[in-house]
């Protein structure tokens, strides 16, 4: 408890109210400046009188323009005008209070008020002018003399953290951050019955279902080889929920990072240097710049700037241009991402054809928000899936999108039609890949009875 009391005494509290000067009486005859002449005294004296006589009129002016100043305010807001205090010279900020400070040319940066080594003084100047002198949290170590135009307090910002974390809906889980040390330790995220932070505030969030997200790392309940992968490829059906897991995941390293609990069971985790994320679409059409440019673009600056400490959010990949095109270049940039850069990645596709590329790819691991299919036959009007909004292993067979545009009121007509021409894709595209496994079969004699069955298997499917 005394280790505790010793961390809350490190915050400061509220200044001490400063007491303000009382009313000068307006100026007479006998203050002004020509009265001082005649007086036999030194000019050090008379400077000395003449001193407080502008002071106090000043102060007079001053206060005249508050009072004209609180009765416009109580005009224009009736009698809760906002308070309005004079302007003081004191220190707003006591020893040891932590403040957000910013030099020129450097960005936002925590920081701590501390006295100055040799004066110590914690203020200097008055007015536009005043400095306090803060210690920044770097590497190494910063002091400075900052201006409080650049000085924001942050006590409000842990007050609401500590506020969430005691009020948070369902279990709140201390994060556990572990340190990568000479590279023993690969980058990984640990992430157990795992919520997100603004849904669950929503009316709809009290049947939430939590998520386990294992990344470079094996969880309790999987079994899979893949278990050191750093790139997890995620599947499933449309609005079935991978772009909320993938935000999820975001948030919660964040809120961890920032040293919030976190609505999990459990969390262990590195560090993230950067969080970068590539979600949703969007066009710059008064830059020039169309959605598929735009993506690439912010693809672009992920591949040019993540490290393997990095944590990359990439929603669907190239869906912006030709489903060939798309497709090579989502494969490139996983490829990128799971073997050179060596990130922590959560990749979402419905691009099938690059999940059966990476099936047997160590550096991947496949995962599927599940989904359950009843009376699934030819004709789609037939088919209802029910969406689990869980996260397991493995790949999902379909993206199931007659389900989303029949949800969306599409006319059944189109429905139809467009089924019928899926079909036909689906045909044409097993059929290349059935030419391809049996010209690869012909060509390798290694290969046994197991790829020869997968073939019959094929066949049949046709």
């Amino acid at each position: 408890m005394a280790k505790q009391s010793s961390i809350f005494n490190f915050f400061t509290k509220s200044p001490p109210p400063v007491s303000k000067p009382k009313p000068s009486p307006s100026p007479t005859e006998a203050d002004l400046p020509c009265s001082v002449e005649k007086s036999n005294s030194s000019p050090k004296e008379q400077a000395k009188q003449t001193q407080p006589q502008h002071s106090k009129d000043n102060k007079v002016k001053s206060k005249s323009n508050l009072v004209s100043a609180k009765g416009g305010l109580k005009k224009l807001f009736g009698n809760k005008a906002p308070a309005t205090t004079e302007s003081s010279s004191t220190c707003s900020f006591g020893a040891g209070a932590l403040v957000w400070a910013k030099l020129e040319g450097h960005p936002w940066w925590p920081c701590m008020v501390v006295p100055q080594p040799l004066t110590g003084q914690l203020m200097r100047g008055r007015g536009r002018d005043q400095r306090i002198h803060v210690h920044f949290f770097d590497e190494p170590p910063t002091r400075g003399w900052v201006s409080t135009k650049y000085i924001r307090e942050y006590q409000d910002v842990l007050l609401a953290l500590s506020r969430y974390s005691q009020g948070g809906d369902g279990p709140m889980a201390r994060p556990q951050v572990v340190l990568p040390e000479d590279d023993q330790i690969p980058p990984f995220i640990e992430l157990t019955g795992s919520r997100h932070p603004c849904v669950t505030k929503t009316f709809f969030g009290d049947d939430f279902i939590p998520n386990d997200i294992y990344i470079s790392c094996s969880g309790s309940s999987e079994n899979d080889d893949n278990g050191q992968a750093s790139c997890v490829l995620v599947t499933g059906p449309n609005m079935g929920g991978k772009s909320t897991l993938m935000r999820q995941c975001g948030l919660l390293i964040i809120l961890a990072q920032l040293g919030c609990y976190v609505p999990a069971e459990s969390l262990r985790f590195t560090p993230a240097d950067r969080v970068f994320t590539r979600l949703g679409a969007s066009d710059r059409i008064m830059a020039g710049e169309s959605t598929f440019f735009v993506e690439l673009s912010e693809t672009a600056s992920i591949l040019h700037h993540a490290t393997k400490h990095s944590l990359v959010l990439l929603d669907e990949l190239g869906r912006g241009t030709a489903t060939y095109d798309g497709t090579a270049i989502a494969c490139a940039v996983v490829k990128e991402l799971a073997e050179k850069i060596c990130c922590r990645s959560l990749f979402s596709t419905h691009y099938h054809s690059l999940v059966e590329d990476y099936a047997n790819n160590p550096a991947v691991r496949l995962g599927h928000m599940a989904c359950m299919v009843e009376n699934e036959c030819e004709d789609p009007s037939q088919e209802t899936i029910t969406f689990l909004y869980k996260f397991i292993t493995g790949a999902c067979p379909k993206s199931y999108g007659f389900n989303a545009a029949r949800l969306a009121s599409l006319p059944e007509e189109v429905i139809q039609s467009g089924h019928k021409k899926a079909r036909e894709f689906e045909k044409s595209t097993i059929s290349l890949r059935l030419f391809k496994k049996l010209c690869q079969f012909a060509e390798d004699a290694t290969l046994d009875n197991t790829h020869f069955a997968s073939l019959v298997h094929m066949l049949n499917t046709l």
